[in-house]
């Protein structure tokens, strides 16, 4: 067994043992009281004994969830049942322990002079207390995660090796990431961001892995626009994003002011003068549109107030801090010391490699991203192991730092030479 594959396991096995502990104990409680996982299992249900993607109970054809996680928990469902989430658990569990296993593989691309730091990034993706979280919730995350560092590991290898493979990879990656995650769709713009500022990769392999990722997208495109009559790329949880994010009380609620909240139509369009009878009867894709339209244009009529909201949405995304519970409080003072260290990690790993560079532009497009999304740390989820990565190297720099004091010390004992080998 080669040093690598000794890291790999090593990583994995201490990823899924602390995501296992995580996922049969607090989540599996939790679960029931998160309204994305009751929405993703109502899909499933429905696949499954309506053949249709659609609410179970109501039998109405939907386009609010991407719809890669609830095609997955159906098969699930037609295999073990839907009674029990042990499986569904179980196979997230493997996912997020796989995410840090690439974390590994991953680290040498950002960190080329220190490849002694990958276990590092590992041990520590492994052990970050929200990567443990999203993978005990039977939400899309975990799966978004762990496609988003298999596009940049395809693209690493793409700009090493050139190889048409690394392309294709990519391309899947990114596609799969489209349909798990609408927030994957800012990829896109980063990539092309990123090869403005960085030429390590032509153009035609570049487009021809969005190109790729867009035909994996394009049967959900055909689906609803023959259901809905209506070209939706991504959801309808547009209009409802905004709405909960932008609103006349957002401002003035310290809780809500840099988050997303759950607000109805109705209670919107009362509160800026509308008619909230209009937002009765109406499908997803008429419900979407009068939400859009309404927030839009309470958003031009409020230019200052919006501007604040938008710039606590970016803060709150990096810094939001927990409201209770001591066990949330200590899961952020770890994320805090993991994002200074991060921070300083950046900077040990001038001049920036490719991937590095388009790490950052992936973390820049996600910051941008909270302005619509509101600045909830789910929105960061695919950030966390790769805020892991660059933390390795800020840990290292903090480390070596230290032992130089310690040897300048007039009074410490001299460094033992080494002789040549």
């Amino acid at each position: 067994m080669t040093k690598n594959h000794l890291s790999y396991l090593l990583t994995f096995a201490l990823a899924l043992v602390l995501r296992l502990g995580f996922a049969f104990t607090s989540a599996n409680q939790a679960d029931s009281r998160v309204a994305d996982v009751r929405e993703f299992q109502a899909l499933a249900l429905g696949l499954v004994t309506r053949g249709q993607y659609a609410l179970v109970s109501s039998g109405q054809p939907v386009a609010s969830k991407m719809p890669l996680w609830p095609l997955l928990l159906s098969l699930f469902y037609r295999v073990f049942g839907p009674a029990s989430v042990r499986p569904e658990q179980l196979f997230l569990c493997l996912v997020g322990a796989l995410t840090c296993v690439a974390i590994v593989r991953l680290t040498p691309e950002v960190f080329s002079n220190r490849p002694g730091l990958a276990l590092t990034a590992g041990i520590i993706a492994a052990i970050d207390p929200y990567t443990i979280e999203w993978s005990g919730y039977l939400l899309s995350e975990t799966l978004y995660v762990f496609l988003t560092v298999v596009l940049l590991l395809a693209i690493s290898r793409a700009v090493a090796r050139s190889a048409s493979r690394s392309i294709l990879l990519g391309a899947l990656a990114l596609g799969l990431g489209m349909l798990a995650h609408p927030t994957a769709m800012i990829y896109s713009g980063a990539l092309i961001t990123w090869r403005f500022f960085c030429r390590s990769l032509s153009w035609p392999r570049l487009l021809t892995m969005i190109v790729g990722a867009l035909i994996i997208l394009s049967p959900w495109l055909v689906r609803n626009f023959l259901t809905f009559h209506a070209l939706i790329p991504a959801t309808t949880q547009g209009g409802a994003m905004l709405i909960g994010n932008y609103n006349p009380w957002a401002l003035s609620d310290p809780n809500a002011r840099g988050t997303w909240q759950a607000v109805s139509l109705g209670t919107f369009l009362q509160a800026t003068g509308g008619d909230p009878r209009q937002a009765t009867g109406l499908d997803d894709v008429a419900y979407d549109h009068l939400a859009r339209q309404a927030a839009l244009k309470w958003i031009m009529s409020h230019p200052r107030t919006s501007g604040q909201l938008a710039i606590w949405k970016m803060v709150y995304l990096w810094l939001r801090w927990p409201d209770r519970g001591l066990g949330k409080w200590l899961g952020y003072l770890a994320y805090l010391v993991l994002l200074a260290a991060a921070v300083l990690g950046v900077i040990r790993a001038r001049p920036l490699s490719p991937i590095a560079q388009l790490i950052l532009w992936c973390a820049f497009w996600s910051t941008l991203l909270a302005v619509v999304s509101g600045g909830e740390g789910r929105y960061r989820a695919q950030l966390e192991p790769l805020i892991a990565l660059f933390a390795a190297g800020g840990f290292a720099w903090i480390y070596e730092a230290l032992q130089a004091r310690l040897y300048a010390s007039p009074n410490a004992a001299p460094r033992r030479l080494e002789h040549p080998t």
